[in-house]
């Protein structure tokens, strides 16, 4: 939260010379991780910069294999091979490295398990090879939900809904998204929303239009009063198809201008709308 890069730096200089003091390596190396992460990420330095330190900071965690950070540093240079660079097929090396390391670890000493399988997942889901997908999104439920790892765990549980979804496995759809809406976090509570809004487009895609629209409705109204225009839109477009369906033209050009109004009819189709990444896809 230092929005001083000297502040910030003096900061990070503090802990290490801590960590230094206490002969804790694992720290030390963290803050190095940390201050890497941020410069490439938020600074938006030039990018053969950030591949340099990228690269440099996963060589020296692999030769000191210290505190799980050859996972955090593979999984920081897949993702700049994917956000900045565009080079999904670099990211996917990184993905596949990543998956080899995670099968070496304990996951009750990695909490950052959930979250890493669920990155892999939705890469194969970006690209829609759903089998894989699922076999990732299904690793990361298994594991035990937390506070720390329930937005993730549900995000992969909403998307494996969407996997489903995608494969016309409209029961194995509703089975995930209902399992969305069973967890006791509040901390995901934003997901039982957008679960709900997905089940309602399952009853849409079934033409069971009575059922779907007071799902789809509480998703739209609460994506409204929450700011997630993109959920909204989705919500929108598709209660506006139900109520064009149901000859309700006036119903459904209401919900065609809040489409519009929302700005993001243009940007994809209902499902695509229907999905918000945790992992910043």
């Amino acid at each position: 939260e230092i929005n001083d890069s000297t502040l910030r730096a003096g900061k990070a200089e503090e802990i290490k010379s801590f960590a230094r003091k206490h002969k804790d390596r694992a720290l030390e190396l963290n803050v190095d991780f940390f201050l890497v992460f941020w410069s490439t990420f938020y600074q938006h330095q030039p990018k053969e910069v950030s591949l340099q330190q990228l690269t440099e900071q996963l060589e020296l965690t692999t030769r000191e294999n210290v505190d799980f950070l050859r996972a955090r540093s593979l999984r920081a240079l897949a993702e700049f091979y994917w956000k900045i660079e565009k080079n999904y097929e670099r990211a996917f090396e990184q993905y596949l490295l990543l998956d080899k390391e995670l099968a070496t670890i304990p996951a009750a000493d990695y909490p950052e398990m959930a979250r890493d399988l669920m990155q892999i997942g939705e890469a194969y889901y970006f690209f829609h090879d759903y089998p894989q997908a699922i076999t990732y999104f299904k690793k990361a439920i298994a594991l035990p939900e937390n506070t720390f790892n329930t937005m993730v765990i549900n995000s992969a549980r909403n998307t494996l809904g969407l996997c489903y979804q995608q494969e016309n496995k409209l029961d194995s759809s509703d089975y995930y998204f209902n399992q969305v809406l069973l967890t006791t976090f509040p901390e995901a509570d934003v997901w039982k929303r957008i679960s709900t809004g997905n089940r309602g487009i399952n009853q849409y895609l079934r033409k069971q239009y009575n059922q779907a629209i007071p799902l789809l409705e509480a998703d739209f109204y609460r994506a409204m009063e929450e700011n997630d225009n993109g959920c909204a839109a989705g919500a929108a477009i598709t209660l506006a198809d139900i109520y064009r369906e149901k000859g309700e033209m006036e119903k459904a050009k209401t919900f065609i201008t809040h489409a519009q109004y929302l700005s993001l009819i243009h940007i994809s189709e209902p499902t695509r709308l229907r999905r918000i990444s945790y992992a910043g896809f």
